[in-house]
This record gives C-alpha cells, sequence and structure tokens, in this order.
C-alpha cells in the first residue's frame, strides 16, 4: 500500500512539474515584414554572426509561440514587442519604444 501511495505522488509531481515546465527558445532574425500582429520574421540568423550585424531581430518563443520581439540598432534597443495569448488567441500587444515609452494594443 505504501508503495502505491508514493507512486501516486510521484506520478502527480511529475505531472504539476511537467505542467508548470515551458520550452524557451530565442533567435534571430535580419528582418521582418508587414505590419500585423504578430509580426512575421524573415531571414533566421546565427548568434554567431550578431558580431557583424548593425540591425538584428530577437525573437522568443516559449513553447512554440511566439512571446517577444525586440528589435535592436547599434546594440541599443529599438522596440519591443510582447505578445499576450489568451487560449492561443492574441488578445494584446505590449509596445516599448526607443524612448522607453510603453503602449498598450489591444488586438481585435
Amino acid at each position: 500500500m505504501k508503495k502505491i501511495f508514493l507512486f501516486i505522488q510521484f506520478l502527480f509531481f511529475s505531472f504539476c512539474t511537467q505542467k508548470s515546465l515551458s520550452m524557451e527558445e530565442v533567435k534571430y532574425y535580419e528582418s521582418f515584414s508587414g505590419y500585423d500582429h504578430p509580426i512575421k520574421l524573415n531571414n533566421e540568423i546565427d548568434i554567431n554572426s550578431l558580431k557583424d550585424k548593425n540591425i538584428y531581430l530577437k525573437a522568443i518563443y516559449i513553447n512554440n509561440k511566439l512571446e517577444v520581439v525586440e528589435k535592436y540598432i547599434n546594440n541599443h534597443l529599438f522596440f519591443r514587442y510582447v505578445y499576450v495569448y489568451e487560449k492561443n488567441k492574441l488578445i494584446k500587444i505590449e509596445t516599448t519604444n526607443i524612448n522607453g515609452e510603453k503602449k498598450v494594443i489591444l488586438n481585435d
């Protein structure tokens, strides 16, 4: 009986831990196209080539979903988009511009 109880605890812990874990992946791009959100990122580049780039975009994916896009010019943040989803639907975009001014755009 004790073994069964320990096994159930193990399964419960494993399920809770797995549920809360999220996979984060960072990718870099040369450009983007369009002004719909989330933006379409073009020409993925290797992190090692960033030193040769004056302009690039950094994208953060969590569980294969685009969550953050940052554009850098001469290693300074030019803009930042944070995408907020609810039930896999984009509900708002939190933007930050070069001056650090923040704005929230609701996605209808």
